[in-house]
């Protein structure tokens, strides 16, 4: 737990940070994996690819006339910065919510959207592709929201504690219903 919510921009900052961190871990990690393994598609690079296919031959132009040499690596700061700030805001909205269940599916959400989005970024650049990127991509996803909610995707199967019922109690009950649902 990052703290208590009493100082919430507080708490918001420090998850924006973790959030920003553990991005750049998703980021450094992946990049790593696609030197080790080969054919693993680094996400930031297959964004960029898709921006320059995708923009306007005039735009293009005129950012080349403009920075010249610079054009593309300013697009690939920008992509990387763009990341870093889209990762530290997901991580700071985590901060508004006390209850780990529920913070557990967002991140289980938040995870499974990295994923796809990583994996239709592989499949639409012109690098092949292999079957470890997905892999990877889902140990990535995993990892950032994990670490920029601050709590462990398992805690989706804990069961919501009721008015003046204590946890113990709560998971007897989540146990009588699954074996209910079972039988």
């Amino acid at each position: 737990e990052v703290g208590p919510l009493d100082d919430l921009p507080e708490v918001r900052r420090r998850r924006f940070g973790i959030g920003v961190a553990a991005m750049a871990g998703a980021l450094a990690f992946t990049y790593a994996m696609g030197i080790v393994l080969g054919a693993v598609p680094y996400p930031p690079a297959a964004l960029q690819d898709l921006v320059v296919r995708v923009a306007p031959g005039g735009l293009a132009t005129a950012a080349i006339d403009t920075f010249q040499h610079w054009a593309m690596r300013l697009l690939a700061i920008g992509i990387h910065l763009g990341l870093l700030g889209l990762g530290g805001y997901v991580g700071s909205l985590f901060a508004t919510e006390e209850r780990p269940r529920v913070r557990a599916r967002a991140a289980l959400a938040v995870a499974l959207s990295l994923f796809v989005v990583a994996c239709a970024l592989a499949l639409t650049g012109q690098a092949g592709t292999s079957w470890p990127a997905f892999l990877v991509y889902a140990v990535v996803a995993y990892g950032y929201a994990r670490i920029a909610s601050g709590t462990s995707l398992g805690r989706i199967a804990d069961p919501q504690v009721r008015e003046g019922e204590t946890p113990l109690d709560a998971m007897r009950r989540s146990r009588r219903r699954f074996l209910g649902r079972g039988v």
